[in-house]
C-alpha cells in the first residue's frame, strides 16, 4: 500500500493507472527477496564445517566447494521452506486486489462465471 499510495501523497507526483502493477510487482519482490535470502542464508549456515574441510583437502576451490558439494546440499534442505514461501506468493497476490489490481484469481473467477460451461475445451 505504502509503495502504490507513497509517492502520491509524499512526493505529490501524479501515477498512472499503469502503476498498480509495478507496485505490486515491486512490493512482492522486496517481501519475498528478504524471506528467501534468509531461507538462504540460513541452509548455507546450516552445512557442517567438515564439508568445507573435505573439500578442501581434496582439492577443490571456494567456487567449486560451493557449487559442487555444499550447494546441492543446502538445496535439499531448504527445499520446503522455498515450496512453503512459494505458497503464500501465490495466495498473497489477493493482497493486489487491495489497490484495485484485479489480480489473478479475480480474473479467474470473471472467466468462469462469463461463459456457459467450466469444460475446458
Amino acid at each position: 500500500m505504502a509503495i502504490y499510495f507513497g509517492p502520491s501523497y509524499l512526493l505529490k507526483i501524479q501515477i498512472s493507472r499503469d502503476y498498480r502493477f509495478y507496485a505490486v510487482i515491486i512490493s512482492f519482490v522486496l517481501n519475498y527477496a528478504a524471506y528467501f535470502a534468509e531461507i538462504y542464508r540460513s541452509g548455507i549456515e546450516s552445512m557442517p564445517r567438515g564439508q568445507y574441510e573435505a573439500a578442501n583437502m581434496l582439492g577443490y576451490n571456494k567456487a567449486q566447494t560451493f557449487m559442487k558439494i555444499i550447494l546441492p546440499q543446502v538445496i535439499k534442505r531448504i527445499l520446503p521452506s522455498i515450496t512453503n514461501e512459494v505458497i503464500c506468493l501465490v495466495k498473497d497476490t489477493s493482497l493486489a486486489f487491495s489497490i484495485a489490481y484485479m489480480e489473478m484469481f479475480s480474473i479467474a473467477k470473471q472467466i468462469a462465471s462469463s461463459t456457459s460451461s467450466l469444460t475446458p475445451f
